[in-house]
């Protein structure tokens, strides 16, 4: 457990830690981290299975570049190419006059190899993000706070939100290749 995190997102990335291995390497984000100077972490998971019995094995902890790069409370989703978006908001940009909405932050990494990094105690590999610079990267305005579970999709990245009590619930849908938010879904009150 970390004090800084939660299970915001969890997806699978494309590559096998072996190739025998039932499923892909397993990505876990949800940093709640919002100071400009914070990072965020990212969870590598090795799904284990032994007969009708799956476990994770962590393997790989990797860190974010900071909130003033990649926005607040950073989640990561694995393209179908196996490149890595960061996804983060800014809600210090006023749009629209709505406290629920904010500025996306999309950052487009390559994927660090699971065998890349410095080896800890546990047999984690630490591996800084902020030693790579972004393949792509833009903002988009008039998102929302407080995403839950995206997912990649034919060059769209979709972002469910939910706040229990007097927050939006919807999906914003950003289009990576036009940079731009092109559908939302408002779910309030159904």
């Amino acid at each position: 457990k970390s004090d800084l995190s939660h299970c915001d997102t969890a997806c699978f990335g494309k590559k096998k830690y072996k190739s025998t291995d039932a499923f892909p390497l397993l990505y876990v984000s949800g940093s709640q981290v919002d100071k400009l100077d914070q990072c965020g972490y990212i969870w590598v998971y090795r799904v284990v299975q032994k007969l009708e019995e799956m476990s994770l094995q962590l393997i790989q902890l990797i860190e974010t570049p900071p909130v003033k790069e990649i926005g607040a409370f950073p989640d990561v989703v694995i393209d179908n190419k196996g490149k890595m978006w960061i996804m983060g908001w800014n809600q210090q940009k006023k749009n629209k006059g709505d406290k629920h909405r904010a500025t996306i932050k999309f950052s487009l990494f390559k994927t660090p190899k699971y065998t890349e990094g410095i080896k800890n105690k546990d047999g984690v590999l630490f591996f800084n993000l902020n030693n790579r610079k972004p393949l792509k990267n833009f903002e988009v305005d008039n998102g929302h706070i407080i995403q839950q579970g995206i997912c990649y999709y034919k060059n769209n990245i979709y972002i469910p939100y939910g706040v229990a009590l007097g927050g939006y619930q919807g999906i914003d849908v950003v289009n990576v290749r036009k940079m731009s938010l092109v559908r939302n879904f408002n779910l309030m009150n159904t």
